[in-house]
């Protein structure tokens, strides 16, 4: 039973009626004196239940109003005046609910048809009675267009071309439960569908200006997966295509390429000298950019992210304690290494225990005596690779092997800021002097003493001539810079574990990869202006002895000389023919 409001009290009527008729109570609100014939204790006692079952089925707003009432017939006859509309007004207010009665999708339509029937029922308590044929017709205006196929064929099949409520409520009972098994959407959803584009959609000027932001400042860190990277990269791309700004993907290329750090520039000089037309794509770009991931991780290449957890793992202390007190803790540690002088090479910062050059010194020793106690005939053209924490150690027969600290070997270093040498015999110019110092990944900073230039004759025939070259007696291996080769306009190529220098068409330089490292064989030109005042070397294709190897013997005063072995090379050309120019030798 529902309680009476200002909202139903036409449903309320009907339903309240109906209950005191089931409990024989009606009479009390149908007449206002005692019939003739009823006994008047009885009759007080059938107006008082009377007065109590209304009252509780009304809300408690509405019970103020009806509190004090004595009488059952009074009580009915207020609530009447207050709540049953039977002037004009009331009749135009419920045609206008009616008319503007609309059906949205997605809403039950049973909800829908009783809502429109309660209307009804109210003008019918006012002594307005519709139509059955109006009703059906003011039922069907209150569809949606979705609906209108419905409306078209009811129309069309209705006998005699008159509608009755009941095919019509028959007629979209049976729209709603097709529609439910199709799994039609409906207007409520392609509403709510709607409400959420305006709400998170960002399709104006200010969202699209962030996106390019976010897009343009997205970067790389070595370290971090490519692929991750590229995903991210492409659901901004995505969020713009779907505010209708779709960038080229010429243009998508060179914005991803444009993310990545300094040390992926080879990289992306090779990718820009080998585009077709000049022009990339980014399945070019995308395709490069896994293959490079893959070859770095198989070579170990050391990432950005390592390289910054070294110094702190190695030092095996905690950020979080305090900064200056490690500073200067470290700034005293530093201090007495600089007192300490090694009695075997003589040089400060370390003692013996701790001196390199002794280790190598005894390691060659033992060497060489296991050589010469245990060698056999068929052990003599052999290599062999040791390595520690601290020194690497190649050993190997005369002809066959080259040694990354001799003076024919250099070490092509990606990662390298300038090039660096240990050895003053290689430069064709030179200037001494207080250049700074060289940072290196052990915490070590060796002194840089002199800057010059080095002229070298690769194994191709050609000649090339490193500018600025750095000095640094304290370092073990000869570095060039890849970086700054790309610079000069230089094209790297690092590809199944070989190297090689392009500048156009012409092959400058080759190499291969030793381990981990790319290693060049080049011959040291001590008159570089010279040579440099007859080009031909640098493009003859006549057969060039190729770079000896270096043999490192150790004579009874272990010191180490330099001996070469020439030999002929086979082929300076590339294997896809571009090799190098022709020209008459001179």
């Amino acid at each position: 039973m529902v309680s009476l409001d200002s909202t139903n009290y036409s449903i309320w009527k009907i339903r309240i009626e109906d209950y005191l008729w089931s409990k024989d109570l009606l009479d009390p609100i149908l007449y206002k004196e005692r019939p003739t014939g009823v006994d008047e204790k009885a009759w007080t006692t059938l107006n008082r239940k009377a007065i109590a079952s209304i009252r509780q089925y009304v809300s408690l707003s509405v019970l103020q109003h009806v509190a004090n009432e004595t009488n059952a017939f009074e009580m009915w006859k207020k609530l009447k005046s207050m709540y049953e509309r039977n002037n004009a007004m009331g009749k135009a207010s419920l045609i206008r609910k009616l008319v503007k009665l609309q059906y949205k999708d997605g809403d039950s339509i049973v909800v829908h048809m009783n809502e429109f029937q309660s209307v009804v029922n109210q003008l019918a308590g006012m002594k307005m009675k519709l139509e059955d044929e109006l009703q059906a017709l003011l039922l069907l205006s209150s569809l949606p267009d979705s609906w209108d196929t419905l409306v078209v064929s009811l129309s069309n099949s209705a006998p005699d071309g008159k509608m009755t409520m009941e095919m019509v409520k028959a007629s979209l009972l049976n729209e709603e439960a097709r529609r439910k098994e199709s799994g039609y959407p409906s207007q409520a959803e392609a509403n709510m569908w709607k409400k959420l584009e305006s709400m998170y959609e960002r399709n104006n000027a200010m969202g699209k200006a962030s996106l390019i932001r976010k897009l343009v400042k997205l970067q790389y860190k070595d370290g971090d997966s490519i692929v991750v990277h590229m995903n991210e990269f492409q659901g901004v791309v995505n969020q713009l295509a779907g505010m209708k700004m779709k960038l080229e993907d010429e243009l998508q290329a060179l914005l991803l390429l444009s993310s990545l750090p300094d040390s992926w520039d080879t990289l992306v000089v090779s990718l820009s000298n080998s585009a077709p037309d000049g022009k990339m794509t980014m399945e070019m770009v995308k395709a490069s950019l896994l293959n490079e991931e893959a070859r770095r991780k198989e070579s170990g290449y050391p990432s950005q992210a390592e390289a910054n957890v070294i110094p702190e793992s190695s030092r095996g202390r905690s950020k979080s304690r305090n900064p200056h007190h490690r500073d200067k803790s470290k700034g005293r540690s530093k201090s007495r290494k600089r007192n300490f002088i090694c009695h075997y090479c003589q040089k400060p910062g370390h003692i013996e225990r701790f001196c390199r050059k002794k280790k190598r010194d005894m390691s060659r020793e033992r060497k060489d005596k296991n050589e010469n106690s245990e060698q056999k005939p068929e052990e003599k053209n052999t290599t062999a690779l040791a390595s520690s924490d601290d020194d690497l150690f190649v050993i190997g027969d005369h002809g066959l092997l080259n040694v990354a600290c001799n003076d024919c070997t250099w070490v092509i270093d990606s990662g390298a800021s300038y090039h660096i040498t240990s050895h003053r015999e290689y430069f064709s110019s030179y200037t001494s002097g207080d250049f700074g110092h060289v940072r290196m990944g052990n915490d070590g900073s060796p002194k840089i003493i002199g800057m010059g230039d080095v002229c070298l004759e690769t194994s191709t025939g050609c000649r090339l001539v490193l500018r600025d070259v750095r000095h640094v007696p304290d370092i073990r291996l000869s570095l060039i810079s890849a970086g700054l080769l790309d610079d000069e306009g230089y094209a790297n190529n690092f590809c199944d574990g070989r190297w090689k220098l392009s500048k156009g068409t012409l092959i400058m330089a080759r190499g291969k990869k030793q381990n981990s490292l790319y290693v060049m064989q080049a011959r040291t030109i001590e008159d570089c202006e010279k040579k440099q005042a007859n080009p031909s070397p640098c493009i003859t294709v006549d057969p060039v002895p190729s770079l000896p190897p270096v043999v490192v013997p150790q004579d009874h005063g272990g010191d180490m000389h330099d001996h070469t072995v020439e030999s002929h090379a086979d082929d300076h050309h590339d294997d896809g023919g571009d090799g190098v120019p022709e020209s008459q030798p001179h």
